[in-house]
């Protein structure tokens, strides 16, 4: 068994997982804004994976301590919480995901607006680009916890690492498809990505579910070895494919996460403002997409095309907003704004 160098109680805080995902939000940041040339790209993408594996190994501890009936109650407890979260930024976001998407839906008619709406929601988003993430968390810590718990334990291992080279193979390696490939939704229309959606994350819940159960040894070499190795796989994928037009999902990004979550758990972090930095993570994770998406839009139409600017333009924003959330759910009617994390 692994052991748990932190305290996992609802007073304490994991100083170390959190300022992995503070690290980590800032990368989703630059995936979006690109403020650096795009051979960095395979950099950013270990943000996503770490979110995930923090999520279910918190889950996984937790759990395991429970009994089975308390264990039910903790996921409908996971459940709920995620879905407030999503409602929040559904209803804060909702100006900017009616431009980019409902205006579209709408025009589809009933009943194709509404099977859209539901196919979107359990397989990509249905506001500007975090809504994905939570979605495909709950669904993905639901069938980990429920397959680990049958005779499909033994093989979810297997069917984890082939849905996520398909993944890899719908977005690096699309080119490797035929021109005309595409996924259909079952209706409503518009094209299933797998690698935006719960199908991506269960190779990284599984990971985080497997380091509860036992302690894997790796040297720090490994990480630098494999951090070559996705460089240089990305750079064999410009010049044999093309550029891309998704570069979520690598080969080498398995190996080298796993490995790298494994040196995370072995921190041993004290900071005052873990807690904070938990909350900014989330907070920044959810607005800063549709941000980065409108100030692309006026430095474009003002003749400027400046990641870095864009990127600082969204960073800002991004934690000013954090501020005026921690500064007005201090007043009693801005209570809910708790929610927001």
């Amino acid at each position: 068994m692994i052991k748990n160098n932190f305290p996992l109680s609802s007073n304490s805080s994991n100083a170390a997982f959190d300022i992995v995902k503070f690290v980590a939000c800032i990368l989703v940041v630059c995936i979006h804004t690109r403020p650096f040339p795009n051979y960095f790209q395979p950099l950013y993408r270990i943000a996503v994976p770490m979110f995930y594996m923090i999520s279910s190994f918190l889950f996984f501890t937790r759990v395991k301590m429970m009994s089975h009936r308390k264990q039910r109650q903790y996921i409908i407890k996971y459940i709920k919480r995620s879905l407030i979260l999503y409602l929040f930024y559904f209803i804060l976001l909702f100006p900017t995901s009616y431009v980019f998407f409902y205006r579209s839906w709408w025009n589809l008619g009933f009943p194709s607006n509404i099977l859209r709406f539901i196919e979107q929601f359990f397989f990509s988003y249905t506001f500007v680009i975090p809504s994905w993430y939570i979605v495909s968390s709950i669904l993905g810590i639901i069938i980990i916890y429920y397959a680990t718990r049958c005779k499909m334990k033994y093989i979810l291992p297997i069917v984890a690492v082939v849905l996520y080279l398909f993944c890899c193979l719908t977005s690096n390696y699309k080119s490797l498809l035929p021109p005309d490939f595409e996924l259909d939704y079952f209706a409503g229309g518009g094209i299933f990505k797998p690698q935006n959606s719960f199908v991506v994350s269960l190779i990284w819940i599984y990971f985080g579910y497997i380091l509860t159960v036992k302690n894997y040894t790796f040297s720090k070499s490994m990480v630098f070895i494999l951090l070559a190795a996705l460089f240089i796989e990305y750079g064999l994928i410009i010049h044999a494919l093309g550029v891309p037009e998704s570069q979520d999902c690598y080969i080498l990004l398995p190996p080298l996460c796993f490995i790298l979550f494994t040196f995370v758990l072995r921190l041993k972090i004290t900071s005052k403002n873990g807690l904070m930095m938990r909350k900014m993570s989330t907070i920044i994770f959810c607005v800063h997409h549709p941000i980065a998406t409108i100030g692309k839009i006026i430095l474009l139409h003002n003749g400027i095309e400046s990641g870095i600017l864009n990127f600082t333009i969204t960073i800002s924003l991004s934690i000013l907003i954090c501020l005026v959330i921690f500064m007005l759910e201090k007043c009693k009617f801005f209570g809910w704004l708790m929610y927001s994390y």
